[in-house]
């Protein structure tokens, strides 16, 4: 994208540890969601059950939020370093284009998860209750809940 930060610089921080192929070290946003998932037990796409606590307990897809924070946030891509409204323009929709994916693999993520009860309750829980979810449904239908019910029974 024209006039966008670089992000490799922001892999060039203190506390960032190349060894050979291996980055370590917690270098924003999705890294510290993915370092909570490990800690809530959930550290890959292998289905475990549902989870409800840690970063699962603000949105149903902690990942895909931070790394979309991220990505807006590292490039902004609507700050064109030429000034050109259309270098903003352009940036932005190929930015909005890449969450677009995010959005797609999250739905169909839920699609597959639908089929255990379980993630069902959640979702809907997550629909009446979980922060993130329920500012984005607010945006959708208008409309605003003030109270999160008491939240579903976490999985063993």
């Amino acid at each position: 994208m024209a006039g966008c930060i670089p992000v490799i610089r922001l892999l060039n921080q203190p506390g960032v540890i190349d060894i050979g192929q291996k980055r370590t070290g917690v270098t924003g946003p999705e890294d510290a969601v993915r370092l909570a998932q490990k800690v809530a037990g959930r550290p890959n796409l292998t289905y475990r059950g549902v989870l409800t606590n840690g970063p699962y307990a603000l949105t149903r897809h902690p990942a895909y939020v931070a790394k979309n924070l991220f990505w807006w946030l590292s490039a902004l891509p609507f700050l064109a370093t030429t000034g050109s409204y259309v270098d903003m323009i352009r940036n932005s929709a190929i930015m909005a284009m890449v969450s677009g994916v995010y959005f797609w693999r999250a739905k169909t993520e839920e699609r597959h998860l639908s089929e255990d009860p379980a993630y069902v309750e959640y979702s809907e829980w997550m629909d009446r209750n979980g922060p993130v979810t329920r500012f984005f449904n607010s945006l959708r239908s208008g409309e605003r809940r003030d109270r999160p019910e008491a939240g579903p029974v976490a999985a063993e």
